[in-house]
């Protein structure tokens, strides 16, 4: 079993490629917005309660998932390592593999991709100030975290096939 989560800033491309991996997979995927959406609460007006409530909920789905045997990604920024951590000792609980897929995106290609979806409004708005902050604050996996790095504009058929064979080579 596996447990992925997702890791990076808003517009890297996590919600595009974690939709993608459930699919080709036939994983379950828990996606922090769908459960704002779920839980009925809006992005910004959340208190620190409000962000426990989101991030306990994730777990349990998580947790649900695995206990039942089925695989998951998880999509959120996960910009601590604390946050991280969490889903590590859920996959641990379950006797599952973990993985940290890491977003790498640089400023100019997600200023592009915001002002895209200014017009476009393909997804939820988040101010380009907003992730300006995210991405001072972000700590990036550390050496001992185990991560998979995906740099955006990868091609995704390729980024697939790379992690099928690094999750092929920790089952051995």
């Amino acid at each position: 079993m596996w447990l992925l989560l997702m890791c990076g800033p808003a517009f890297s491309g996590k919600t595009t490629l974690s939709r993608r991996l459930a699919v080709t997979f036939g994983w379950d995927l828990v996606n922090y917005d769908q459960l704002l959406s779920a839980l009925g609460l809006k992005q910004n007006d959340m208190s620190l309660q409000n962000w426990k409530t989101l991030h306990e909920q994730a777990a349990l789905s998580a947790l649900e998932s695995l206990t039942n045997g089925r695989r998951v990604i998880v999509d959120d920024t996960f910009p601590r390592r604390a946050l991280r951590n969490r889903f590590d000792a859920t996959a641990k609980q379950c006797g599952a593999h973990f993985l940290i897929i890491e977003m790498i995106s640089c400023r100019a290609t997600l200023r592009q991709r915001v002002d895209r979806n200014l017009t476009e409004q393909t997804r939820r708005h988040v101010p380009w100030e907003q992730i300006e902050l995210d991405l001072s604050e972000f700590e990036p996996p550390a050496f001992d975290e185990p991560s998979f790095k995906v740099q955006a504009g990868d091609e995704t058929c390729k980024t697939i096939e790379r992690l099928r064979a690094v999750m092929r080579a920790v089952r051995e």
